[in-house]
């Protein structure tokens, strides 16, 4: 079941739009459990308490805690999480660019506009749902490539770490890269020991970068120009 935040202090407006998501859903035949916050402190805690959203709909101009400033701390947990935004494309863009909108929508919404993006963040959310499937001793694991941060090698082993465990295996990261290459996800191989998802970098400097969940990893000389290039890509879009 696909799980919506919608998230605006003006309780009219969260009513409306809250209808007009669940009439959507409806239409495209889909179940989806839709939860509606009044600020972005109930945003984040009805995450803490009940899981991530696929997507969120947020209002920027919100009063103690603003929509982007939401978006930052989600963005602290949740690279994945598709963030449409309800205010004027203009005159927030370039604050926003930074958490990785996937929308910017104008109030009031329109049927037809939300329907729209909702319908193409459904379709990207179900591209995202790839696995790294791998075997360690007898057990076979199937990890969802959302949730691998890195993958690092040492010696014989490969080390998946994730948000919250870390696993290994016998083999050689040069196999998971050509493996990974076949995927829609990004991984940048930043070190010969090192290959990143691309979506939980976090802060760019010319010898390493830092991750979402806090850590630094070094980028070799050989890859410096190669990083260099997809975090300026990154940054333009």
């Amino acid at each position: 079941m696909l799980r919506i935040g919608i998230c605006d202090d003006e309780r009219e407006a969260l009513e409306s739009h809250t209808e007009l998501v669940r009439h959507i859903m409806q239409k495209m035949g889909m179940n989806a459990d839709i939860r509606k916050c009044h600020t972005g402190n109930e945003l984040l805690m009805e995450m803490e308490e009940n899981g991530k959203f696929d997507i969120i709909l947020l209002d920027i101009e919100m009063e103690y805690m603003n929509g982007i400033e939401a978006a930052r701390k989600i963005r602290d947990t949740d690279a994945y999480v598709v963030l449409i935004f309800i205010s004027a494309f203009d005159q927030y863009c370039k604050e926003a660019i930074s958490v990785q909108p996937y929308a910017f929508l104008d109030k009031p919404l329109q049927q037809a506009q939300i329907g729209e993006a909702i319908g193409e963040a459904y379709r990207r959310q179900i591209e995202q749902k790839e696995t790294f499937d791998f075997r360690a001793g007898r057990v076979y694991y199937s990890i969802d490539l959302r949730e691998i941060c890195y993958f690092r090698s040492e010696l014989r082993k490969v080390f998946v770490i994730t948000r919250q465990k870390e696993y290994w295996f016998y083999g050689k990261i040069d196999q998971v890269e050509r493996v990974l290459s076949q995927k829609k996800h990004r991984f940048l191989r930043i070190h010969k020991s090192f290959l990143v998802n691309s979506r939980y970098i976090v802060r760019y400097h010319h010898d390493t970068i830092a991750l979402q969940n806090g850590e630094e990893l070094e980028i070799s000389r050989s890859q410096r120009s190669l990083v260099r290039k997809y975090c300026m890509e990154l940054m333009e879009r």
